[in-house]
């Protein structure tokens, strides 16, 4: 539910938790030609479980948050290079 609330937008979670093993087989199986295609071969793992969808209420927040944080990342910046400086 976070995903969707942070991105704004709806957030399928797969069957499949162990994904980086099922991007391994995606990559094996492109590389040897058992999937003609990246598409194919998702299609093949690409069992949706739930899909949550967004609150736009906390969506508005996280998004302000986030406007905070780039706000403060190049004071930071100067922070750190000045506290270098010392």
């Amino acid at each position: 539910q976070l995903k969707a609330d942070i991105m704004g937008a709806p957030f399928k979670r797969l069957k499949q938790t162990e994904c980086g093993l099922i991007g391994t087989a995606i990559i094996a199986g492109l590389a040897t030609g058992i999937y003609n295609s990246p598409k194919e071969a998702f299609s093949v793992y690409a069992d949706t479980d739930k899909i949550f969808a967004p609150d736009k209420i906390k969506h508005c927040h996280y998004q302000q948050k986030y406007e905070q944080y780039k706000n403060l990342c190049p004071l930071l910046l100067e922070g750190t290079l000045n506290i270098k400086k010392l």
